[in-house]
């Protein structure tokens, strides 16, 4: 089972490296698309960002959750993911 300390080391290396790569990337590199669905750079990036802001309540779900409950039932998740990549193209 992962550990409390595995959990935080993750998340603190995904802001770290979100950072880097973020710094890395000119204006060129942030409009280039990067996947088969046309996003760019700055929506994958805000994604994985956004991500961040719904850990936490995913989270408490889950661990109030009676055993057994499909914690899942009712995210549609392509819906999710469009409107976190969707910050970004405002």
């Amino acid at each position: 089972m992962t550990t409390k300390q595995e959990l935080i080391g993750g998340i603190e290396f995904l802001i770290q490296e979100g950072r880097r790569i973020g710094a890395s990337l000119d204006d060129a590199g942030w409009a280039k698309v990067q996947d088969s669905d046309g996003w760019k750079n700055k929506e994958v990036l805000a994604h994985v960002a956004a991500i961040g802001t719904i850990v936490a309540p995913f989270v408490q779900n889950f661990g109030a959750a009676s055993q057994g409950t499909d914690t899942g039932t009712g995210v549609d998740i392509n819906a999710m993911n469009a409107g976190l990549a969707g910050r970004a193209r405002r």
